[in-house]
This record gives C-alpha cells, structure tokens and sequence, in this order.
C-alpha cells in the first residue's frame, strides 16, 4: 500500500471519503496526530487495533466536530459536562460518560463508558464534519512507540499501512489530552494533559488525579488509554535522570564506555553542557509538552541511549513527567546492573562496550556426543540466544523451548535462551496450543508474558535467530542506527536449518503441530550451529 501525505486543501474530502467507506486514515489535532475510523462501525475500528498492534482491551477516544454530536454517543450525560464543555471545548480535553447503545464495545474496550473530545484543531474538525460521523482514534503510531506530533512522524511508523496521512502541521500542545472522568462518584483526571487539575477545579473544586491502573478500571475494565500498557518508549534505552547533574555525570560515563548516548535537558541546563551532545526541551513546561515527543523521536534515531532530565511534577510539567516515566519505564524494569550517579542510584544497561569486555572472560571447548551432536564441557556461563518472531506468542517461544531442552541434553546448562517479538503486545502470552504439541513431543514449555524486542535483547544476546528473512530485515530496519553492534550475530532460521523460515501458525491451531515436529526435528542442527558458531568466534 502506498502512504501519500496530503496537505488539508487537498487531501481533507479524500481522507473523509475512505472514513466513511469504512477505512482509516491519519489526522492532526493539537495534542497529537490521530488514526481515525468511524465510531459507529465496529470493523473500521478493529482496523485501527490491527494496524497499531494496539491491544483489544485499550479503548479510544471519539473525536466530534460539534457539542451537539455528543448526544448520539452518550447518555445521562451530567450538567457539569456542559459548563466543562463551554470552557474547555473545543480544545484537549476527554471526558468520559457512560457510553449510548450506539458506540461499539470495539470504542471503550468492552466497557460501558466512552471518552469523548472536541479537538481545536481546525484542519480536524474540517476532516470530522467532512466524515459525516464522530471519529474514532488513538494516536497514529506503532502502539506503544512515541507520539506522533508531525505528519512525518506518522509516516515513519505507518507507512504502507494506511494510505492517507493528512497534514496539519507540528502539533501546538504535543502532549495527548486530560481525560476527566465523569462516569464516577467523584470525577476524577484519569489521564493528565494540558488541561490541568487547577483549571479543572474552578468547574469540579477538590478535582484530583487518579493515574494508576487500578484507578482507572471498573471490574478489570479500562476507562481511559494511557493507563494500562508501556507508552510513548523510543526504540532506544531511556533513562529518567533526578537533576541535570545526574543526566550529566550519566552521559560522561556512559560516552566514556563507548555508548552512543544523548542528552536532553531543559534550556537552562542544556546551554550549559559544553560539547555534549543535547536536545533542548524548551525554556518552561509548555514548551517541553509541545517538543518533548519530538526530541524523543530525534534521538532514538541519533543515538542508541537516552538521558532525559526531570521536569517539574505540576501544571503542565505533571503531565510531562507522566509521559516521560512511561517513555523510560520499561527500559528500566529491564536493566542489569545498577551504579551510583550523582548521589543517587541509577539503573544502568550492560552495554555492546561493557559485554566485549566481559567477552575476553568466556571460554567454550567442545566435544562430539556418540550420536554425533556437539556439546560443551566448559561453556560460556552468560551465553544468550535470542529467538525473534512477530508478536512472541508461539514461533519463538517453541523455538527457544526446543533448544534449552536439546543443550540440557547435552549437558549445556548455564545458556540463557530468551526470544521477543518485533509487535509483541503487553500481556499476551504463550499459546495454549504451542504449549501442549510441544509437550505432546516431551519438550517442557509453559506459559510466559510476551516480550517486545528492543536493544537490550539484541545487545545481550549472543546469537539472534529471527524466525523468517522478513523478520531479520525488519529487525535491521527497526534498529538501524544500531544495527553495526549485532548485525554479525543475526540469522534467519533458514539460514541455520538449511530449511525454510517457519510458518506463523497463529490463528491456525492444526498448524502448530506441524510446528512442534519441525523444531524438534531441527533441534540437533540449530544447537550444532549455536556451539559452532561461539567456537569459531
């Protein structure tokens, strides 16, 4: 599929037309650019989910043009809605009511209630009354992957994917919208934004946030997106620095280790870091709201670590330091090591430098089994295989299965074997089916919470074997800037087996078993090569 980036002069009515033919295109707005699809049309919608890879059970926000289109999407619609909608709307602000029968539960993700905003943009409101139907749309990007604020943003992670990405501009407020909830007891920010609790609370006094998961759910369900999964993450380590000075003394040590790492710092601190290599976020919070998905998205591509200094946690900064924890939180759930950083303790990546140092420390011998096979008498002890698939529910986690149980065979028991997928979902998790032909066959596999790929994976691992060609050259093309550290050590599985890439059987349960025979019947091959290939390095 081709993508065209359209101005709104041209491309507005094109981008409408496909809305209402029950496809889906990208649209600005102020906070961030949309994917949107009719909110009425349970199967648009879906298309939506499956072009992100978003996750079922996340809901989206509805899009109106006019106060008066609230009525077709929500019912016992409360007063307050109205003085909040006079002051706040059109602008970025959600409000979530109690959804009308009209809404498909594809929107609010099973719920009963629905999020619903007037964006001020004027280029959206002209696209949403030109679709004829309230908008359905969650940011236009890869799901979890940083906000998109420009129309090249949205091309860089959806090209090929949709075919009309209409352009409005660099986003004004860069950050996505408060989302109030109205459908409790107490209304509660569910999300936080631009639109902050002190102007809030001159409608709803005493208004406060409520940005943990719990709070946002009712009986499992989520009200509001933001809340639930890993958001807004480069495609790099990001690290969350307490000061200028932590970020600071972070970067020397990490640049003095042979990491390509980057800063970025408010201005005041960023005028001051000599010949470091810095993005600014401006002088104040709104400006670090408007820039900071776009300094996010320039760095992941100039360097392969991020160091981002704090904001201050009120007005507008409280919704920036919403957006940053959660841009830096998985990479530092996934850290190694830990170090002291300007008096405080920090969380460190073991980096491509810092493992060829601890290289020159391993050693492996070999020796040939009766059968043939090869096995190690004295193996590496921190020897990692990373197995790569798309979303990490099945192929690689066979794979890595059948290999830990052939190594433990032949007696090699101190390899980590791990594996990924390249649009893994959070909370997904091992298929039943891969599960139970696999023990069918004697190969222990149990369930496990899928793992979304990224450098740490890559850099750890000793050898990477992506499951198909096209997932190795996809994997090159995610990780471009860094490809140079683990290119050498990447393979296709048909490049080892001698084969032919393995088949993705999800949603295609008679396909697994074929799987499972086939893995264990490689399973010799693939651990010859993985001994092989350490030997000769």
């Amino acid at each position: 599929m081709e993508t065209k980036i359209l101005s709104a002069s041209e491309g507005t009515e094109t981008a409408a037309q496909i809305i209402r033919s029950g496809g889906v295109a990208a649209f600005p707005t102020e906070t961030v650019y949309g994917l949107g699809a009719n909110a009425f049309d349970p199967l648009a919608v879906k298309k939506i989910f499956e072009i992100k890879g978003r996750p079922g059970d996340n809901p989206l926000i509805v899009h109106i043009a006019d106060l008066e289109d609230v009525t077709a999407l929500a019912t016992d619609i409360p007063d307050v809605f109205y003085l909040l909608a006079e002051k706040f709307m059109p602008g970025p602000l959600t409000v979530v009511l109690k959804k009308s029968r009209a809404v498909p539960y594809e929107v609010t993700a099973g719920g009963e209630t629905v999020g619903i905003r007037m964006p001020a943009h004027p280029v959206a409101r002209a696209f949403i009354r030109a679709c004829g139907t309230p908008v359905a749309a969650p940011s236009a990007n890869v799901s979890a992957h940083v906000s998109p604020t420009s129309a090249a943003h949205v091309f860089g992670d959806l090209n090929g994917k949709i075919s009309v990405i209409l352009d409005g501009g660099d986003c004004e407020v860069g950050i996505e919208s408060t989302v109030l909830d109205l459908t409790q007891n107490v209304p509660a920010i569910l999300r936080p934004g631009s639109v902050t609790a002190e102007a809030l609370s001159e409608i709803l006094p005493g208004v406060t946030g409520a940005y943990d998961k719990k709070n946002a759910e009712t009986e499992g369900i989520t009200r509001s997106p933001g809340t639930k999964y890993r958001h807004y993450s480069p495609r790099v380590p990001a690290i969350l620095a307490g000061s200028a000075e932590a970020a600071v003394a972070l970067y020397d040590e990490k640049t003095a280790a042979g990491v390509n790492a980057v800063l970025i710092l408010k201005e005041a601190a960023a005028e001051k870091v000599g010949g470091r290599r810095c993005f600014s976020m401006g002088r104040d919070n709104a400006e670090a709201a408007k820039n900071i998905y776009k300094l996010l998205r320039a760095a992941e591509d100039a360097a392969d670590f991020i160091i981002i200094e704090t904001v201050e946690g009120s007005g507008v900064g409280e919704a920036v330091l919403n957006r940053l924890k959660k841009a830096a939180a998985e990479q530092e759930n996934q850290t190694e090591a830990r170090m002291e950083t300007a008096g405080e303790s920090k969380k460190a990546y073991r980096t491509e430098a810092e493992e060829n140092n601890a290289e020159k420390n391993r050693m492996a011998t070999t020796e040939i089994l009766p059968d043939g096979g090869k096995t190690a008498s004295r193996f590496r002890p921190k020897l990692a295989v990373a197995f790569v698939c798309t979303g990490n529910t099945c192929r690689s986690v066979m794979a890595e299965a059948v290999l830990r149980d052939e190594l433990t065979r032949r007696g090699v028991t101190e390899t980590e074997i791990i594996s990924a997928g390249t649009n893994a979902l959070p909370f997904s998790v091992t298929s039943s089916h891969a599960i139970k032909e696999l023990s069918n066959l004697g190969v222990s596999l149990t369930e496990k919470e899928s793992v979304a790929l990224n450098l740490t994976v890559l850099h750890r691992a000793d050898v990477i074997i992506a499951v198909t060609s096209r997932i190795k050259d996809k994997i090159l093309r995610m990780f471009a800037v860094s490809a140079h550290s683990f290119e050498r050590k990447l393979f296709s599985y048909a490049e080892i087996t001698g084969g032919s890439d393995l088949t993705d059987p999800f949603g295609l349960p008679f396909l697994y078993r074929t799987l499972a025979e086939r893995l264990v019947s490689d399973g010799k091959a693939v651990a010859d090569f993985i001994i092989d290939f350490l030997e000769i390095r």
